[in-house]
């Protein structure tokens, strides 16, 4: 194909910096860990940074929204009702 003049290859490169501003803030951790859980009463998650505007109603476990949220600087710690177990 060397010697072709039926092939052209054009790839140009682009660069597109990533405005720290348009990246939403990401879960770091959560407590309790993933596995089986026989019984949750808070569950904590830390984000990578500083998140507002999170309510009770917006986590929901099985249907059922926390009974509070209390933020904090880049984590919340949400208190959950009792919740039925989930059908298998």
């Amino acid at each position: 194909m060397t010697n072709s003049s039926d092939f052209g290859f054009n790839a140009p490169l682009y660069y597109f910096p990533v405005d720290p501003g348009t990246v939403p803030p990401r879960v770091v951790s959560a407590e309790p860990a993933a596995g089986d859980i026989f019984y949750l009463t808070n569950i904590t998650f830390s984000f990578s940074e500083g998140v507002s505007g999170v309510h009770a109603s917006d986590l929901l476990i099985n249907g059922v929204a926390a009974a509070s949220v209390p933020l904090q600087a880049i984590g919340l710690r949400a208190r959950l009702p009792e919740v039925a177990p989930a059908e298998p």
